[in-house]
């Protein structure tokens, strides 16, 4: 695994969040205005690599050869759903011909157990060299 580097909450972020009522809780899929500002620090985060592999992300193709990956699944833990500490960049979903692809975050899919994995975000053991 990769890792991540300590990331900065983007303020459209933090704004869009901050929007919370009775009547309205935010929920993935990031808006576009929210999207591209969280992918940027991500990608800053991770230096522009997918955070499993380590292999160069082409950021002029999401959903392609990119995709925000949740690393604590949506469907087991929905709490996790918009907080920037659970998503991160990884490979793509999609080959060149448009189909499904066996990358990092679709062969992950959404198998997680809590006492296996190893949080991708520990900016202590990937400082810049």
């Amino acid at each position: 695994m990769r890792g991540s580097h300590a990331k900065s909450e983007p303020q459209t972020l933090t704004d869009w969040l901050a929007q919370e009522n009775a009547d309205w809780q935010p929920q993935y899929p990031f808006p576009g205005d929210v999207r591209r500002p969280v992918v940027d620090a991500l990608a800053e985060a991770q230096r522009e690599l997918c955070v499993y592999c380590g292999r160069k992300l082409d950021l002029s193709a999401p959903g392609k050869s990119y995709h925000i990956e949740h690393f604590r699944p949506i469907s087991t833990c929905p709490d996790h759903e918009v907080s920037l500490a659970n998503i991160f960049l990884s490979c793509g979903q999609e080959t060149e011909p448009g189909n499904r692809s066996e990358t990092c975050g679709t062969a992950k899919a959404n198998w997680f157990d809590e006492s296996l994995h190893v949080e991708p975000d520990y900016p202590e053991y990937t400082a810049a060299r």
